[in-house]
């Protein structure tokens, strides 16, 4: 399997306006896994589906739920500003409050990881990037 990064226009104007500790973060707990070849494995923060959430009471959820399943959204806690521990027993990776919000592509024998939304405060409730979910890729990178 070949693991590929891609982004999206949105996420490159937030990239491009973070600070230098996010992009350290960034760079160092995402990037350099796949620019490695490695992929997702061995990330040493939390990657799970954002349609899998303990917690869903309205219809509200359930629907933003449905769409992160229909569009393969996940989300992934890259370090920002520190990692702690997690108590999940299904996924593996510690959390932290900065997420980067994905879209998990299979073409052929290639995984595209589509950075969709770069977000610095993990919210609660936990929102989907719904409106993005959808979004082009406009620049792959390996």
């Amino acid at each position: 399997m070949e693991y590929v990064l891609c982004f999206t226009a949105d996420f490159i104007k937030e990239i491009a306006s973070a600070d230098e500790e996010v992009l350290d973060k960034y760079y160092d707990n995402f990037v350099v896994f796949f620019e490695q070849g490695w992929g997702p494995e061995g990330l040493p923060g939390r990657y799970k589906p954002s349609w899998e959430m303990p917690y869903i009471k309205t219809s509200f959820q359930i629907s933003f739920m449905d769409i992160a399943k229909q569009n393969n959204l996940f989300h992934y806690h890259f370090g920002f500003k520190d990692y702690q521990d997690s108590n999940d027993e299904k996924y593996s990776g510690k959390v932290s409050e900065g997420l980067i919000h994905t879209r998990i592509e299979n073409i052929d024998k290639v995984e595209r990881h589509v950075a969709l939304q770069l977000c610095l405060e993990h919210g609660s409730p936990f929102k989907v990037p719904w409106d993005r979910s959808n979004s082009p890729v406009v620049t792959p990178r390996t």
